[in-house]
């Protein structure tokens, strides 16, 4: 939940159109105000970005389904702006779609966006994946997982973290976390020896376990 929430508060922190834009203030008639659009949002709200705010108002109201429409709608208008997908796999992790969630991560990679939002990007995809692994089959040495599985699973957690490090160190500008870039690496260095450690002492419990075996026979 911490790491949800980390997310969500980052992504939510995207400069984007405010919600209250689609409140339509009445005016002193009781009328409501019309809403000045552009489709290149010069003179009024581009339809890329009413969608961008359609979805982030679904979302702090809770309609989930709402805002991955929205946003999914704002991807098909602009599909080469990197801020509809980081604010798609928002949606997707608030849902528990983590495959969702990293497809958006991983379709919206390389579209453009500013240095802010694209180290929202590589934060969002590191943190799912992490997520991903923690959760895997076979996490915590459950019976019947595969060590080599997990071991590459991991290993591809701290690629990522380390590629959202290396991009702070570049852009030393953009808001970041980079000290959770560090810690996180630590926390899977530490994951990833205890996962080798106790798959050697699995290996001689089984071994045990087929000598015993034996012996019964």
């Amino acid at each position: 939940m911490r790491k949800l929430a980390l997310l969500v508060t980052l992504a939510m922190g995207l400069t984007a159109p405010t919600a209250t834009a689609f409140a339509q203030p009445a005016k002193a008639d009781g009328s409501a105000k019309k809403i000045r659009r552009d489709p290149k949002g010069q003179t009024g709200i581009s339809p890329y970005n009413e969608e961008l705010a359609k979805g982030r108002e679904a979302f702090t109201g809770k309609d989930l389904d709402g805002a991955v429409a929205a946003f999914q709608r704002a991807i098909n208008l602009e599909p080469g702006k990197m801020l509809a997908y980081v604010l798609m796999a928002q949606a997707q992790q608030a849902k528990s779609n983590l495959e969702a969630a990293l497809q958006a991560t991983k379709d919206g990679g390389t579209k453009q966006g500013t240095e802010g939002v694209q180290a929202k990007m590589l934060f969002g995809r590191s943190d799912l994946l992490e997520q991903q692994a923690n959760t895997a089959p076979g996490a915590d040495n459950a019976p019947g997982s595969s060590l080599d599985a997990l071991a590459q699973k991991w290993a591809t957690v701290k690629e990522a973290w380390t590629a959202y490090g290396a991009f702070l160190t570049g852009h030393p500008k953009v808001p970041n976390y980079q000290a959770t870039a560090g810690e996180r690496q630590k926390q899977v260095d530490a994951r990833v020896k205890r996962e080798k450690d106790y798959g050697a002492v699995r290996i001689l419990i089984q071994n045990n376990e087929k000598e015993r075996a034996k012996k019964k026979k």
